[in-house]
């Protein structure tokens, strides 16, 4: 299987309106002096050719962070499918590598597994998991993926987790990785050093 960054566009999925958070952009938040996006943006620099960052305000932030920034367009504010389908629409390479924009430290190998089930997967669909449950933010999406994404969205069936096990996408379990990330106040306080 190819580990070539040109197979990999990365999309950092910002477009939430952060509830939890009092309604701020979270990928803007600095945990440690860092905008969470960064975070994101590191785990997946290694492995893509590009990075994308798909939020539906505050791009003139994300801009001046260096990004390139994608918005829903006609799903605004649906949820991370319709994050998934900007992405897949933007990216010029055969697969996506999607990211939330509040993930914190992931282990290098997580994309590279995650490619390596894609290409192997009928529809080019892999996901991440623990052993507990599906981490549907964090992923690999083949760019062909876009009509039904569309047609989920067009029915308003807006349930990532379940778009991806309807799809047959590869579940790839990863044990012992932390894919904790940031929803609350308090999860920024737990993130801080000691």
């Amino acid at each position: 299987m190819q580990h070539s960054k040109h197979l990999l566009t990365g999309v950092i999925l910002a477009g939430g309106q952060g509830r939890r958070m009092g309604g701020c952009d979270k990928g803007l938040l600095t945990v440690n002096g860092k905008p969470l996006v960064r975070y994101a943006a590191d785990n997946l620099r290694p492995h893509v050719s590009t990075i994308l960052v798909n939020a539906n305000s505050g791009h003139e932030d994300y801009q001046k962070l260096g990004f390139a920034v994608v918005d829903d367009g006609e799903y605004a504010h649906r949820g991370p499918l319709a994050g998934i389908l900007a992405g897949v629409r933007a990216a010029t390479t055969p697969y996506i590598a999607i990211s939330a924009c509040d993930q914190l430290a992931l282990p290098a190998e997580v994309y590279p597994q995650l490619l390596d089930a894609a290409q192997n997967n009928d529809n080019g669909l892999a996901v991440a998991r623990d052993s507990e449950r599906l981490h549907p933010t964090c992923a690999v999406v083949a760019t062909g993926a876009a009509p039904s994404l569309e047609s989920h969205l067009q029915q308003n069936q807006l349930r990532v987790g379940l778009w991806f096990q309807q799809q047959g996408a590869t579940e790839v379990c990863f044990a012992g990785v932390d894919f904790h990330n940031i929803n609350t106040p308090e999860d920024i306080q737990r993130a801080k050093p000691s």
